[in-house]
């Protein structure tokens, strides 16, 4: 009454079948029935197919990372209209947009305050401004981007998270001399991304001008 080719008692009269046979009263479905459960120690127990267990050994023994090594990770933002892009090890997190506490004779145009992220009171810095993006009034940063660089948090509002993308270095475009945003020395390289293009920002050039914006 068993088989492990699909013609099992179980898709004749049994649960996926007509449902006709006299145990379902008692068993209420195939898996509770000792034929049923007969076919399955069956198809454990059969013998592998050829070159089955070869192909599983050189699967478990292939390096996980092979494939990933020599590819980066970056963060995909919108701010404005500019697509950018940060490494993805800065990143500790994004958020949903709260409020921000304004400074005494320090907010300004860059830093617009402090936010509190999980207990966290972090600067939260405008990156269009840093960057010289003109960002359209009327649309609102529907995300905060948690960064974490030399010890220090940044929290930056932006329009949009795409997510992380690896890519491979080979692909990267420099960044052409007429580029108008995202000033040309807080941008690497430019990585083409579907019908995108990701000004990478140079985290360096970055995050120096921010903490020299806060001595």
């Amino acid at each position: 009454m068993s088989g492990t080719d699909g013609t099992g008692c179980w898709a004749r009269i049994g649960v996926a079948g007509d449902r006709s046979c006299a145990e379902l009263g008692e068993r209420v479905h195939c898996r509770n029935c000792p034929a049923y459960e007969a076919a399955g120690r069956a198809l454990l127990d059969r013998e592998p197919p050829p070159g089955y267990l070869a192909e599983w050994a050189q699967a478990l023994a292939a390096d996980p990372h092979a494939e990933a090594s020599g590819r980066e990770a970056v963060l995909v933002m919108r701010v404005g209209r500019e697509w950018l892009g940060l490494p993805a090890g800065l990143v500790a997190e994004v958020a949903e947009p709260g409020p921000v506490r304004r400074l005494p004779r320090r907010t300004g145009r860059v830093l617009l305050g402090l936010v509190n992220v999980r207990g966290e009171i972090l600067p939260c810095v405008a990156l269009a401004e840093v960057l010289g993006i003109t960002r359209a009034s009327e649309e609102a940063a529907h995300r905060l981007v948690i960064v974490r660089h030399d010890r220090q948090g940044w929290a930056f509002p932006v329009e949009e998270v795409y997510g992380v993308q690896r890519f491979d270095p080979a692909a990267l475009e420099e960044v052409p001399a007429t580029a108008a945003a995202a000033a040309p020395r807080f941008t690497r390289q430019v990585l083409p991304l579907y019908d995108r293009r990701v000004g990478l920002l140079d985290p360096a050039a970055l995050f120096r001008t921010l903490t020299r914006g806060l001595a």
